[in-house]
């Protein structure tokens, strides 16, 4: 009875902590000079209909060069709000960025990954994207913890919501999410899963280059 009291209050908390967070979307940020001028020689690629950029930060394509990730961690870094424990991110291309943000905040990170581990607890989510989907396990001590997510690239949101619908079922509180590079404007998702997205970048394809808007 203990436990089931115990778990009573955690989702009440958990839900009361949602409740209060004051959804917004972070503005694009200024400067980031490296990171602008690095969008100008990504290449276009096509997957059906999907149009896809390659660049270092979202696909560790052609060279990652340690100037460009310190200078889009730093900024990611500096938006990680207090009281923050644990930073969430989702294999591949989103763990440089979160290694590289916990050494500038000091606090750990965890990774849903593609594999199963068949772990005590695992959870196990669909990641549906503009080019396929996978299975993302989460296998971490979340419940009751407050998080930050990390990713890359915020495109159709399927990663996202995938990532939140495993935090949550988990009993994880999530504070915010942090987006190096987002096609879309964020706050449509930002209102459906209840958490504000921050971004450095808003870009889209056009042609045969990136733009920034």
């Amino acid at each position: 009875m203990r436990e089931v009291a115990t778990l009573r209050d955690g989702r009440a908390g958990l839900k009361r902590h949602q409740t209060q967070i004051r959804l917004r979307a972070g503005a694009p940020m200024a400067g980031l000079e490296l990171l602008r001028a690095s969008l100008a020689e990504s290449l276009i690629v096509s997957k059906g209909e999907y149009q896809y950029f390659v660049h270092p930060l979202s696909d560790g394509v052609p060279l990652v060069e340690a100037a460009i990730l310190d200078e889009a961690a730093a900024a990611l870094a500096a938006r990680v709000p207090e009281g923050s424990e644990i930073l969430v991110t989702a294999e591949a291309i989103g763990l440089p960025l979160a290694a590289a943000v916990t050494l500038r905040t000091g606090l750990p990170y965890t990774t849903l990954r593609k594999r199963a581990y068949g772990l005590p607890g695992e959870r196990v989510v669909t990641q549906k994207t503009g080019y396929g989907g996978a299975e993302l396990h989460l296998n971490a001590p979340v419940e009751g913890r407050r998080v930050t997510i990390v990713d890359d690239v915020l495109s159709t949101g399927g990663t996202l919501r995938a990532m939140c619908s495993a935090l949550r079922d988990a009993g994880a509180l999530i504070d915010r999410v942090l987006i190096v590079f987002s096609k879309v404007d964020p706050r449509e998702l930002s209102a459906e899963l209840d958490v504000p997205i921050d971004i450095l970048l808003q870009v889209h394809v056009e042609g045969a280059k990136v733009v920034i808007d």
